[in-house]
């Protein structure tokens, strides 16, 4: 199962990204891009193992929760350039892949 975004009370998102938490991202992005639908892992490698940071001295285990969390995003397609028709489908295929 996937953990869901949802909004704060008393304020709107802007939905820029559709970001999912699930501890199978690679099964369902696989399963997404098979079905012609693109998706993508927003923050990986996290912040702290980019290479403009290698300088810090982070390996990979320095900060393991947000290592975990990292690993667990996958970005869904999300925007005005998405017809009705299309949600339906990449609704229908994120469940499928979930399965």
């Amino acid at each position: 199962m996937a953990d869901l975004p949802g909004e704060k009370a008393g304020f709107r998102h802007a939905w820029r990204n559709y970001v999912i938490e699930l501890d199978r991202t690679d099964a369902l992005a696989a399963h997404l891009f098979a079905q012609g639908i693109e998706c993508n892992a927003l923050h990986s490698p996290p912040m702290h193992r980019q290479p403009v940071y290698r300088g810090l001295g982070y390996a990979v285990g320095s900060l393991p929760r947000t290592e975990r969390s990292g690993n667990r995003l996958l970005g869904l397609p999300v925007g005005p350039h998405l017809g009705l028709r299309q949600i339906d489908i990449g609704a229908e295929e994120i469940r499928a892949g979930l399965a």
